[in-house]
């Protein structure tokens, strides 16, 4: 058994650690998934999307955080 690194938000690579998307839900960041070749719900799989709602940037699936975190 190997070790993914990113497998918790806190040893995520430097990317992962903040929001650097367009807002989320917006279309923009529809389009940025579609360019992307992911489903929203494989997006709130990623460690990214994890860390935000660990955060509390985003809460009941939409966000509430301000500006880039």
């Amino acid at each position: 058994m190997g070790f993914n690194i990113d497998a918790d938000p806190n040893n995520a690579d430097w990317i992962k650690q903040s929001w650097n998307l367009p807002p989320y839900k917006s279309d923009e960041f529809y389009e940025w998934l579609e360019y992307s070749g992911i489903t929203l719900e494989q997006f709130r799989d990623l460690p990214l999307f994890k860390n935000m709602v660990k955060k509390g940037l985003i809460k009941d699936d939409e966000w509430v955080g301000k500006g880039e975190e």
